[in-house]
């Protein structure tokens, strides 16, 4: 069974926003405890290796083709749109105690 993340947060597009309330809740930096991070970015490649803004991937449906490994962090770039659906799979960490954290990364001044 895939939980879908996309679907419960918004009804479309997954859009981040430097001004939205729910980003002025928590830290603008990258997650603490990441053993691996990967960025995606609207000016991304899907052939980059994802592990810096400047290496992001560009798709969501790139990130569904991965299994991330307990301890990942996946950030979106703020103020981005990435149409499609993130989907975290059976294959996908399933490690209550390291789980994946999705989020945002800020490219410009917070």
């Amino acid at each position: 069974m895939a939980l879908c993340l996309a679907s419960f947060l918004t009804a479309g597009p997954a859009v981040a926003s430097p001004v939205d309330p729910l980003q002025s809740a928590v830290s603008i930096a990258p997650p603490s405890g990441c053993t691996t991070t990967r960025y995606i970015s609207p000016s991304g490649s899907d052939s980059a290796t994802g592990a810096t803004p400047q290496s992001a991937w560009r798709t969501v449906a790139y990130v569904n083709t991965k299994a991330l490994a307990p301890g990942t962090c996946v950030l979106f770039e703020d103020s981005s749109t990435f149409p499609g659906v993130l989907t975290l799979g059976p294959g996908d960490a399933n490690n209550p105690s390291n789980r994946v954290v999705v989020g945002t990364y800020i490219t410009g001044p917070a």
